[in-house]
């Protein structure tokens, strides 16, 4: 998008490119694009047979029906500029009977049933348009749906986590709904205990600290960071957790 709109300077109709910033902006946007990303290796293949397909139906098309391709079929002025080679005849197929659904005989001129191959033909376009357009482009809508469906499922998947535990020590809610009693507050807890832009702010005040103005403990997470280290981060629990252990813990004591 920056090359476009560097373009646009010069020729203006290149900014109409920018209104694709909305793939960045809206989050279903990304998901659209990324449902057919996703799966690219499997839709390149997808088009390898596309193009296959085009190549062997404009081969035998050309050997059994040569006279009846046509660009222009509906031009009464139309001396029947159809297709005298194969690569002339796959341009033809690509351009006609692919937007068309795989109704091929949108590039060839009608024939009636009282001529000698009209049976051929009837059946090079319907195996054309039941391999083409019923096999082929509903397997791309597959391929894209089901990307699409499980794009959803995971990002679903991911906000009820992020929903229902602590994004830094994975405690759960209900964890928190056993200790109610005793003042536990999950909200508290993630938006003041372990807010993760906290620790985020930790880690980049620790990579922009002089080394040698570094306390003990400052020096050891940094230590630990460098190694991909993440055992200083609490798991499981939190500070309010082991406050609130401790007079049961006390009273244990006591007893015995």
């Amino acid at each position: 998008l920056m090359f476009f709109s560097i373009v646009g300077l010069f020729n203006t109709v290149h900014f109409s490119v920018m209104l694709l910033d909305v793939f960045n902006i809206v989050p279903i946007m990304g998901e659209i694009l990324k449902s057919i990303t996703v799966p690219g290796i499997k839709l390149l293949s997808v088009v390898y047979l596309f193009i296959m397909t085009i190549y062997i139906y404009a081969a035998f098309g050309l050997a059994a029906f040569e006279g009846d391709f046509d660009y222009a079929k509906d031009d009464d002025q139309d001396d029947n500029n159809g297709c005298h080679s194969t690569m002339a005849c796959f341009w033809l197929i690509a351009y006609q009977g692919i937007p068309s659904g795989g109704y091929i005989e949108a590039g060839m001129i009608p024939q009636h049933n009282g001529e000698d191959n009209y049976i051929s033909r009837v059946m090079y376009s319907l195996t054309f348009f039941a391999w083409v357009g019923v096999v082929l482009f509903n397997v791309i809508t597959g391929l894209i749906v089901d990307s699409f469906t499980a794009l959803r499922h995971d990002s679903e998947e991911r906000a009820d986590i992020l929903k229902e535990e602590c994004f830094v020590c994975g405690l759960k809610e209900q964890t928190y709904d056993e200790l109610i009693d005793q003042g536990a507050s999950f909200a508290k807890h993630r938006m003041t205990e372990h807010d993760w832009w906290s620790y985020v702010l930790y880690l980049a005040y620790l990579r922009d600290k002089e080394p040698t103005l570094m306390d003990g403990l400052e020096s050891y997470v940094l230590g630990r960071l460098k190694v991909s280290d993440f055992d200083w981060v609490p798991r499981g629990t939190c500070h309010s957790i082991e406050q609130l252990s401790l007079p049961a813990a006390a009273t244990a004591v006591a007893a015995k």
